[in-house]
């Protein structure tokens, strides 16, 4: 098991990062500005890895596990959107659209990557394909 210490990175006024222990994550995270983004990861450039982004009202989380990238799935939605995701506006498929604190909570699972890995749904990561980009992932497809 690796040592449950998060990094954290904000982007806002300028870059900064510094380690979160997982005791602290919880009030860290409520502290958050929802107009600012910011990265979490654990294990960062190593493998097992969990990588969450946070901004306004939802996060995005990401794996490496055997050598693969995984996201996060909430659902089967293939369409994509235009996210805010560790500092950086990009298209992002709308399944892994996430609610703003499950990215905690997948963070506060950081000691035991095992569960991580096994309470969730994760589709390997893919490359934008250009199809459009939907304006809002909430409404309902055409």
């Amino acid at each position: 098991m690796v040592d449950a210490k998060i990094e954290m990175d904000s982007w806002s006024p300028s870059y900064s990062t510094r380690v979160v222990p997982v005791g602290d994550l919880e009030s860290v995270w409520q502290s958050l500005d929802p107009t600012s983004p910011y990265g979490f990861s654990w294990n960062s450039g190593d493998e097992p890895a969990i990588l969450v982004g946070v901004y306004k009202d939802y996060s995005t989380v990401s794996i490496m596990h055997g050598g693969t990238a995984y996201d996060l799935a909430i659902s089967d939605d293939d369409r994509w959107c235009e996210a805010m995701v560790l500092g950086e506006w990009m298209p992002w498929p709308v399944r892994s659209i996430l609610t703003r604190d499950l990215g905690l909570e997948v963070l506060l699972k950081s000691g035991d990557f095992s569960r991580v890995v096994a309470d969730y749904t994760w589709v390997e990561q893919e490359g934008y394909d250009g199809t459009q980009i939907v304006e809002d992932p909430e409404d309902d497809e055409e």
